[in-house]
């Protein structure tokens, strides 16, 4: 059997969860103060991550759709410009993220980051082909 814990913190701040999960016969769980689970929130101040976007020769690719998830699935969207340059401004620092790009002559792979302070380098080059 699986229990999942799942909550929201009480404050901005993040919040404290103190439990324990035990499985019974009958397929039910009991929820504890036995583990303690401290959940941070991200920081109020914003941060900027920006890079370029190169082909697999190293030219700047435009016109290319980067899409960014923050742990929540809310999505943020940026093209790049015709040096292939990108920024993505606000972000929350403190917080995990995925970035993908997205263009019809290239392939990139999707990479995960932790936004703790401005990121001017996170750069993306195409795959070969």
């Amino acid at each position: 059997m699986t229990a999942v814990l799942t909550g929201t913190p009480s404050t901005a701040q993040g919040g404290i969860y103190n439990f324990s999960i035990t499985a019974t016969n009958s397929g039910n769980f009991t929820v504890t103060n036995d583990y303690t689970l401290i959940v941070q929130a991200p920081t109020a101040a914003g941060v900027t991550v920006s890079g370029r976007v190169t082909d697999a020769g190293g030219r700047g690719v435009y016109g290319a759709r980067l899409l960014m998830f923050d742990p929540h699935g809310e999505r943020r969207y940026a093209r790049t410009n015709p040096f292939g340059f990108y920024r993505f401004m606000e972000t929350a620092a403190g917080a995990v993220y995925t970035i993908s790009v997205a263009h019809k002559k290239h392939r990139f792979a999707p990479r995960v980051f932790s936004a703790t302070d401005n990121t001017n380098d996170f750069n993306f080059t195409a795959e070969p082909r």
